[in-house]
């Protein structure tokens, strides 16, 4: 006998009819099967070996649920939801790696702070002041002392936006100001690049259970205000839970004969 047969004893008499053949392509039952099956029992993620030191990690996805198993400093395993409290953004890219510096854009920042000639031209506040704007509702205006650009989010559908913009230098730069300008370029779309993903990460968050709503710094207090402004023009977005899709298009029609009514 198998050691599966002696595990599991088979009765002499049993019903050999499998699930019915609509479960292997029910939408609903997928989703069933998902909130209550898969995501309610243990999953495998790896061995402890494979998490020798602390601040090795591990990171697991699956249906909507992202995990992190680290080693902490005092070496004991832990599993947490792979999303920050910040942004849902991951905590952690890639399959599994350890914690340590990521020095990335500071180069740029050393040596362009090094570089950039200060622009005399400009007021005493700005010379070496990087500053941006935002534009309702979808576009931000960034000034150094070496350009002037700005970007803008295109919308597609629900799920797709086009960034787009434009950047525009002096006419008679100097070398130093267009190694300058190359260097806060470079640093933009490092930040850019971060952004994208995290702007990713973040829509994937929002299918965790572990999300609840995203938490602002004291520093993000225009995107609060950005948001205040879209609940005065859509009050359907007061809402906690989603309405149903007729009950958002009733909502538009509603809004639509207010603002006949004004004008």
């Amino acid at each position: 006998m198998t050691i599966a047969a002696q595990a599991l004893a088979i009765p002499s008499h049993w019903d050999r009819r499998g699930l019915p053949g609509w479960t292997y392509h029910s939408a609903a039952l997928f989703e069933l099967e998902r909130r209550e099956v898969f995501l309610t029992h243990w999953q495998v993620v790896g061995h402890v070996c494979d998490l020798a030191a602390p601040g090795d990690w591990l990171s697991y996805d699956m249906l909507g649920e992202r995990a992190l198993v680290m080693r902490g400093q005092d070496g004991v395993i832990r599993a947490f939801h792979n999303l920050c409290r910040h942004r849902g953004a991951r905590v952690t890219e890639g399959v599994q790696g350890t914690f340590g510096d990521v020095p990335g854009r500071q180069w740029s920042v050393r040596h362009y702070v090094k570089l950039a000639p200060r622009q005399d031209w400009l007021p005493a506040h700005l010379q070496s002041a990087w500053s941006y704007y935002g534009l309702f509702p979808n576009a931000v205006l960034a000034f150094t002392p070496e350009s002037v650009q700005f970007y803008q989010e295109i919308p597609i559908s629900p799920t797709q936006t086009r960034l787009t913009g434009r950047l525009y230098r002096r006419p008679d730069e100097s070398r130093q100001q267009r190694l300058a300008r190359y260097l806060a370029t470079r640093i933009d779309r490092e930040t850019s690049a971060e952004d994208q993903q995290l702007s990713l990460w973040s829509n994937e968050s929002m299918k965790s259970s572990g999300f609840d709503r995203f938490h602002l710094s004291d520093l993000e207090y225009g995107v609060r205000c950005h948001h205040d402004q879209l609940r005065a023009l859509l009050p359907v977005l007061r809402r906690d839970c989603r309405p149903e899709e007729d009950q958002i298009a009733g909502m538009s029609e509603i809004l639509h004969r207010q603002k006949a009514r004004t004008t």
